[in-house]
């Protein structure tokens, strides 16, 4: 019977509240009866628990464990139900982890960390030439290598500039330039130093 003036509508009963434990960290939480039915949720306390749970028991942690066991990809592979190129591609994505750190690489990371850059080093052009109508974030570890969306990686570049540093086309003053600048770490002065052998 459709909803009619008297008749009490399903989301207008008493709250109903169940108790729920996390499945991360074994606390008690209360949380709408509905919305556990509705939604599938009453697994976890919030959104870090749910994050660790994710990070500690997704396929990647398995992987990872089964490999510093000094398993090979084809008895992983086998152990997990999967492909050995895709158990080779995780084990290399993991050597990179640890090699240069966890980054965000999606798309919306360039805008963030071109908002970061203005916001709290003041920089909103191109760090070579002061040109500010289109820049563009350059890695100074390539993404390819494992470089990440890090302020200690990153450049801010105009278009040109970015073409000319990317294929080591770049002036000995503009790579004092470069140096001169206090959040980049080692890896640009190895980077030039690679360069200019």
């Amino acid at each position: 019977m459709p909803f009619a003036k008297g008749n009490i509508p399903w989301n207008k009963d008493p709250a109903k509240w169940d108790d729920c434990v996390c499945k991360m960290c074994g606390s008690h939480f209360l949380m709408l009866h509905s919305q556990i039915i509705r939604d599938g949720r009453g697994q976890f306390c919030g959104k870090k628990c749910f994050y660790d749970a994710k990070k500690k028991f997704s396929k990647r942690a398995k992987v990872k464990e089964l490999y510093e066991q000094g398993l090979t990809y084809r008895e992983i592979a086998t152990r997990l139900e999967s492909y050995p190129a895709t158990i080779g591609s995780m084990v290399y994505s993991l050597k990179l982890n640890n090699r240069f750190g966890d980054a965000i690489t999606s798309q919306s990371s360039m805008s963030r960390l071109k908002g970061i850059l203005k916001k709290y080093h003041g920089i909103n052009q191109c760090e070579l030439c002061g040109y500010d109508r289109v820049t563009e974030i350059a890695h100074i570890v390539e993404k390819r290598n494992g470089g990440g969306f890090f302020l200690d990686n990153c450049l801010l570049l105009c278009p040109n500039c970015h073409h000319l540093f990317d294929y080591k086309m770049i002036h000995n003053n503009e790579k004092q330039k470069l140096l001169s600048i206090p959040r980049l770490n080692g890896n640009l002065r190895r980077r030039l130093a690679y360069e200019s052998v």
